[in-house]
């Protein structure tokens, strides 16, 4: 601690006689000026020239070694400046050795304590040696009684030969219901065989009959044959022949089902008396089975407390062993720590008089340090700063287009100019989450890479004339800084973003006092507050969003519930910018992102990006873009560039709506299905709030004027905000099945059988993932 307390001390000395070896050469340097000025004067031109010359080049020379002077004395007092902080820790440490001190002192008192403690503890254990002495005697007690235990379970043991006894009676009784079963299969066996027997005889009657029968119809045709001439007379004695053989027939059929009736009762009374005899036996087996198992239960009941008694006395005889061991290794213990305490106060007290002596000289330096520093605090001139260098062109104001409709035909065409398919949804939902910015300030495209995720945004602000500005986020982005800039110390400038440089083109309120603009009287002309700004953050999510958007986020969120032309309210909205450095009396410039800026974010899906939080989704219209069904590609056409027109901020408020243009009725139906969905969803645990449910209205009412516009603006919702909350839900955990049910009900009603579909295909066997749905091949 010394050694470092010395080095700093000699670094500080360094500093000082660094600035005072600056100020001597600055002086050396003054006055050898002023003496060849006088000699100059007194020398002829041409000499005068040739000197100059030589002085020149002098000066030069003196001029790029002052400069490197002055970037060291910029080092050394940032030097200054840290070393500044590191005697605040020092005092901070000074103060808390004091607390250590007081710390030790408490410790002293409480060794003390303990000291009192351990004696009482002493006496305790001696109580406990005299315990542990009965607690012996008691287990020799115990060891009588499990003596006399043992002979209690031999006689069980003996009670159990018994039993099995009786189980092996059982397992007769089991094998004589076997044998049982089999006479019962016997008796169906023989009725199977009387059956089959009674059939036999009814199919010989039958062809006895039909033999008879043919026997008569053969001896009436010999005497039709024979009798020609008593052809009426033989048709008579026929009639009559019939006639008998049709009641012999069913006096035979009457006999044959009476018989075949009394073999059957006879059967079934058989198998009744059987099946009683069986009922009858296995009844009186299962009533000596459960005697049998309940005394066999008392025994073991029995034999299980008296092991539980016995290991609960062991129990007790180990637990008095092991608290005097424990007494004993805590009376060592605390006398370890008692030395190692006394160690301790003697190794603080030396540090502490070691620290107050170095307190003089550290102050001195830091009041050195402290006027050297405020002679450097002036802070820059603000109206040279890169902020004020323009990033977008003026160009000219775009004619009115006579609708929205003619200017999402205006965007197709764009994007089949420029080889690039998406159908008619995805560009209505693209459209629609920029209007719907006032609830949902970013629009992200997600999904796989190579689908135009970049491409769309950028043609889209083409053929409208939205000014462009895109921004590769790059993985080491952690703080707002990376977004909007920040203040070199080293340089004493603000270093702005083009972001940052956009947005002040952009802020429609301006130059107006109390906003630390200081920017030069030119600047009005690249103002654009009237024109339309569209911000591509292209693979936003190479770095934790979170860090370096949220707040920014939450700003442009607060611009719903202000009226932005009160400055005392805009100012929750509006953002801080640090220009000229904490040490200077110069106030901060304040920046306001109107409604004239629209936000879009791109983010492909690997491993090398970051998943977005609740907090984004909620926040912004999350459009992912599945995996192409065709790949193949369209070839781009020169289409006629837009070079110049700008759409007027005015024009496309015109488009935009809130939720109070909806219908009642829209309005009502729409509150039904998110109410289905909001429950859906809190039955998993992942539940949304009025936003979320405020956004959906929105959205629904700024979709553009087509069939099914209701029906459709739900369902992209369920797309872009439902299913996003949904990725990795746990298929096995309660309720997940269910919620998802419901959802394909809505789905349903909404007819959109492909959403539906998708729905399904992303349900894996653990979990969920969205992965997006491609709608051009649908």
């Amino acid at each position: 601690m010394m050694t470092g307390m010395a080095a700093v001390a000699m670094g500080m000395v360094a500093t000082v006689l660094s600035l005072f070896l600056a100020g001597i050469a600055y002086g050396h340097h003054r006055r050898q000026s002023l003496r060849f000025w006088r000699l100059e004067k007194r020398l002829p031109d041409a000499v005068r020239y040739e000197d100059l010359q030589s002085r020149v080049a002098a000066l030069e020379a003196e001029h790029e070694s002052l400069r490197d002077r002055l970037f060291d004395a910029n080092e050394t007092l940032n030097e200054a400046a840290r070393k500044q902080e590191w005697m605040e820790t020092i005092r901070e440490e000074i103060a808390s050795l004091e607390q250590q001190r007081e710390e030790v002192a408490r410790i002293q008192n409480e060794l003390e304590t303990k000291q009192v403690t351990l004696a009482e503890l002493h006496e305790q254990l001696l109580r406990e040696e005299t315990a542990c002495r009965e607690a012996k005697k008691t287990v020799e007690q115990l060891r009588d009684d499990e003596h006399k235990l043992t002979k209690q379970l031999e006689e069980l043991r003996g009670e159990k030969d018994k039993l099995e006894a009786i189980k092996r009676e059982v397992a007769d009784l089991e094998k004589a219901k076997a044998r049982a079963e089999e006479e019962i299969e016997k008796v169906k066996k023989r009725g199977d065989e009387l059956r089959e027997d009674l059939e036999l005889e009814l199919r010989r009657q039958k062809a006895s009959q039909e033999a008879e029968l043919a026997e008569l119809k053969r001896l009436a045709d010999q005497e039709i044959a024979d009798l020609e001439k008593a052809k009426a007379h033989a048709l008579e004695e026929i009639e009559k022949v019939k006639k008998k053989g049709a009641e012999l027939r069913e006096d035979l059929e009457l006999e044959l089902r009476r018989q075949k009736a009394s073999q059957e009762a006879e059967l079934a009374e058989l198998k009744r008396l059987a099946d009683q005899e069986i009922a009858n036996q296995a009844q009186e087996a299962k009533r000596q089975k459960a005697e049998l198992q309940s005394e066999l239960d008392a025994l073991r009941r029995q034999r299980d407390l008296a092991a539980e008694e016995q290991e609960a006395r062991q129990k007790q005889v180990d637990d008095f062993e092991q608290r005097l061991a424990d007494l004993r290794k805590e009376q060592q213990e605390l006398k370890q720590q008692r030395k190692q305490l006394n160690n301790e106060v003697s190794e603080l007290e030396g540090r502490r008089s070691a620290l107050q002596g170095q307190i003089p000289t550290l102050e001195s330096a830091f009041s050195q340090l402290s006027s050297s520093l405020e002679r450097h605090s002036a802070g820059p001139d603000l109206a040279k700063s890169e902020l004020w260098s323009p990033v977008l062109n003026s160009g000219s104001e775009k004619p009115a287009c006579p609708s929205e409709r003619d200017a999402l035909e205006a965007v197709s065409t764009a994007l089949t100019e420029r080889g690039l398919r998406f159908d008619a949804r995805t560009l209505h939902a693209f459209h629609t989450a920029l209007k719907s910015t006032g609830s949902s300030p970013l629009v992200t495209l997600a999904g796989v890479s190579g689908t135009g995720k970049s491409e769309l945004p950028r043609c889209y602000a083409d053929a409208l004339g939205i000014n462009f500005l895109g921004l590769a986020v790059q993985p080491r982005w952690d703080s707002p800084q990376d977004l909007f800039g920040f203040y070199d110390y080293l340089e004493q400038r603000f270093r702005p973003t083009e972001l940052t440089r956009a947005l002040l083109q952009m802020d429609p309120i301006g130059p107006q006092q109390g906003r630390g603009w200081g920017c030069p009287d030119e600047y009005a002309d690249a103002l654009l507050e009237g024109q339309m700004l569209l911000v591509l953050l292209d693979e936003m999510n190479l770095a934790r969003v979170e860090y370096y958007f949220s707040e920014f986020l939450s700003k442009l969120e607060t611009r719903r519930g202000i009226d932005w032309n009160n400055a005392g309210q805009r100012q929750r909205a509006e953002i801080v910018l640090d220009v000229s450095g904490r040490t200077s009396a110069q106030q901060p410039l304040r920046l306001f992102v109107g409604q004239n800026v629209l936000f879009v974010g791109t983010m492909n899906e690997d491993e090398s990006t970051q998943a977005l939080s609740d907090k984004v989704i909620d926040r912004s219209n999350v459009l992912r873009f599945g995996s192409p069904r065709e790949v193949t590609p369209l070839h781009a056409r020169n289409g006629a560039a837009r070079a110049g027109d700008r759409l007027l901020h005015e024009h496309w408020k015109s488009w935009c709506k809130t939720m109070h243009d909806l219908s009642d009725n829209d309005k009502d139906r729409l509150l039904k299905w998110v109410q289905r969905i909001r429950g859906a969803l809190d039955g998993v645990g992942r539940p949304f709030a009025y936003r979320v449910a405020n956004a959906i209205l929105e959205y629904a009412a700024n979709y553009p004027d087509v069939r099914n516009r209701i029906e459709y603006a739900l369902a992209d919702q369920i797309e872009q905000r439902v299913l996003p909350k949904l990725i990795g839900l746990d298929m096995h955990q309660p309720g997940s099945a269910k919620a998802l049910n419901e959802i394909s009900a809505v789905l349903d009603e909404l007819e959109d059988a492909n959403l539906k579909e998708q729905l399904a295909r992303n349900q894996r066997e653990d979990y969920f993932q969205w992965t997006g749905l491609d709608r051009t091949a649908l």
